[in-house]
């Protein structure tokens, strides 16, 4: 049938003046091949090897004891560059509690933090991305506040910092100051006392003890999670240090809080060689302010570091989010769900 048809129309193409008979006969010789002139090109896409599955990763929350059962919203995993990026040595994160830029920032109350901000840098437009406390420690840990608006028990699922850390052969520790570190896990609700003197620790200011592969796995806790009486500059690439309700300034004055920080960091970090022989990094923020602003409220952002130009001063928004960003920026993970739209604080690693 189609030879009858090309025979039937090439009589006709006889008749027609010879350039339109050229173009039609082209015409026919392509139709004649039963296939587009020009196949469609596939292009070949490649990524990076990854750290961990850029694939959706979906994190459910499990009832425990006291706890609401909360599904959170997938989350997902993308690869994130390192151009221009810090590769840092050690990073350190240390949490406050509860207070608004303009309780810390300039404040007579904290004249050690202040030294702090003209020495190294901050964040003036920085916020918190929730109320109470315990979501905005769960955006900083794993990139989302999983639905939760209390400061009760959860357990969760899915990927955190923690498990990127491990994945690309690093280490991390959370220091909780009045933790009672032993050979299992701590799972209640808050501790007093111990080898750190006197204080109270919270589990809602732990993020790492909410998540199910570490809080049921005693080896895993046991090995990434202590008190402040082991703390060791040097141990772990990655170390969030959360201090007891009184030195975080949540039961306790400005001042109380901001001594402590005088006495125990240089002590601790500033003065060791871990950190004078290392491009590292330390921040200091708070989980949350007083106002809605943001979400949580704006809280101060100070980043200390070797690169971080004397006195530096950013205006620009940031939340936790881009404080999780920076850390994967830095040590080239993918980002975490809602860490994945923020932007990162490079500035201060120019």
């Amino acid at each position: 049938m189609a030879h009858h048809n090309t025979g039937h129309l090439t009589h006709r193409v006889r008749r027609l003046p010879g350039a339109a008979a050229a173009l039609l006969v082209a015409l026919l010789i392509l139709a004649g091949c039963g296939t587009a002139a020009i196949a469609p090109t596939r292009v070949a896409t490649s990524s990076p090897p990854p750290t961990m599955a850029p694939a959706t990763i979906t994190s459910q929350a499990t009832t425990a004891p006291s706890a609401t059962s909360i599904v959170p919203a997938a989350a997902t995993a993308t690869r994130v560059s390192t151009t221009k990026r810090p590769l840092l040595d050690h990073i350190y994160l240390i949490m406050m509690e509860n207070k608004e830029s303009t309780s810390i920032i300039g404040s007579s109350n904290a004249p050690y933090l202040n030294s702090l901000i003209q020495q190294y840098g901050v964040a003036k437009d920085y916020t918190g991305v929730a109320h109470p406390s315990q979501p905005n420690y769960l955006a900083l840990w794993a990139g989302s506040t999983f639905g939760i608006t209390d400061d009760s028990i959860h357990n969760l699922t899915g990927a955190t910092l923690g498990d990127q850390i491990e994945a690309a052969n690093m280490t991390w520790r959370v220091y909780a100051e009045n933790y009672p570190a032993g050979a299992s896990c701590y799972t209640d609700s808050s501790a007093n006392g111990g080898p750190d003197g006197s204080g109270s620790y919270a589990r809602k200011h732990n993020p790492a003890m909410s998540f199910t592969n570490v809080n049921a796995d005693a080896t895993r806790c046991s090995q990434h999670i202590t008190n402040f009486s082991h703390f060791d500059a040097a141990a772990a690439a990655f170390s969030l240090i959360v201090p007891n309700l009184c030195h975080d300034m949540h039961d306790c004055p400005v001042k109380q809080g901001d001594a402590w920080l005088q006495q125990w960091l240089p002590q601790q970090i500033l003065n060791t060689s871990t950190w004078k022989n290392s491009n590292s990094a330390i921040f200091i923020t708070w989980d949350e302010g007083t106002s809605a602003t943001g979400g949580g409220g704006t809280v101060p952002l100070i980043v200390i570091s070797h690169k971080t130009p004397p006195g530096f001063v950013s205006t620009k928004p940031y939340n936790h989010y881009s404080l999780l960003r920076t850390i994967e920026n830095a040590w080239g993970f993918y980002c975490l769900r809602d860490a994945c739209q923020a932007p990162d604080l490079n500035e201060f690693f120019p």
